[in-house]
């Protein structure tokens, strides 16, 4: 004779297999009304645990998605304003944003993936704001043109900094868990045409 302790699906299996072998088979089901209730409790707690997480995670998500797509459209909005500009400031302007881009799509994002640091400060970020400070406006028009473009500028970087603050920001452990592959911060660049303005 073969005891099995406890009824629930596998103990009743495994006595059904085990009868299906021609052994005796006697089943202990005692006190089964309180472990179902505590199996019951723990289905609950594991729910609520489980939509927890899944709040929190969306929540970053949402809150990554955002801040990466106002940076990107920063990068729009200088390039956009940069069309007023004459040649010889506007073709610097244009490619300090297409290597800023590049820059980001590529490497940073790369880096942000596997967990790395990236400097807040980006070349191609001093290189567009150089670019921007020697603009010298000739008409009224040119200098709120020129003044747009710099609170855009303003603007970008800090797009950039709350991108770069929330990739660094970690979850609790039980909710780095459960999170698994969800990204930190979103990735807009792909998404949107970033070499249609300057071409």
């Amino acid at each position: 004779m073969i005891a099995v302790i406890g009824g629930g699906p596998v103990g009743s299996y495994a006595a059904y297999l085990l009868a299906k072998k021609g052994h005796q088979v006697e089943l202990f089901e005692e006190h089964k009304e309180i472990a179902g209730f505590i199996y019951a409790v723990i289905g609950a707690v594991y729910a609520v645990f489980l939509a927890f997480t899944t709040i929190s995670v969306w929540e970053e998500f949402r809150e990554a998605e955002d801040i990466a797509d106002r940076e990107a459209n920063d990068v729009l909005d200088v390039a956009m304003l940069a069309e007023a500009l004459p040649q010889e400031h506007r073709d610097p302007i244009r490619a300090a944003l297409r290597e800023y881009c590049t820059d980001v799509a590529g490497k940073e994002w790369e880096a942000l993936r596997r967990g790395e640091a990236v400097p807040f400060l980006n070349p191609h970020m001093k290189t567009l704001m150089d670019e921007i400070l020697r603009y010298e406006p000739r008409t009224e028009m040119q200098k709120i043109v020129g003044e747009k473009i710099l609170d855009e500028q303003a603007d970008l970087d800090d797009s950039r900094r709350e991108r770069l603050l929330m990739a660094r920001r970690r979850l609790p452990p039980v909710l780095r868990a459960a999170r698994g592959t969800t990204p930190h911060a979103a990735r807009p660049f792909w998404r949107v045409g970033w070499s249609k303005p300057w071409q």
